[in-house]
């Protein structure tokens, strides 16, 4: 994680997790960049971001569920 944030932009939580503190555009590249963190990321703001991290998330998921086995 250090190679994507400097550490100005990185806290430590009580519990040993990390907190990022960014700005980004709301695009492509970001929506891809934070699933690639696959189950560990939050998105915490701004909401709509979360909702939309959510939304892509379950489209994952129903390609898999949909899946012919």
């Amino acid at each position: 994680m250090a190679d994507m944030f400097s550490p100005e932009q990185i806290s430590v939580n009580p519990d040993g997790s990390l907190r990022v503190h960014v700005l980004y555009r709301l695009d492509e590249w970001f929506y891809g960049m934070v699933l690639s963190f696959g189950d560990q990321v939050m998105v915490e703001r701004p909401a709509e971001a979360a909702e939309e991290v959510k939304r892509r998330a379950q489209l994952i998921m129903r390609r898999y569920d949909n899946q012919d086995r």
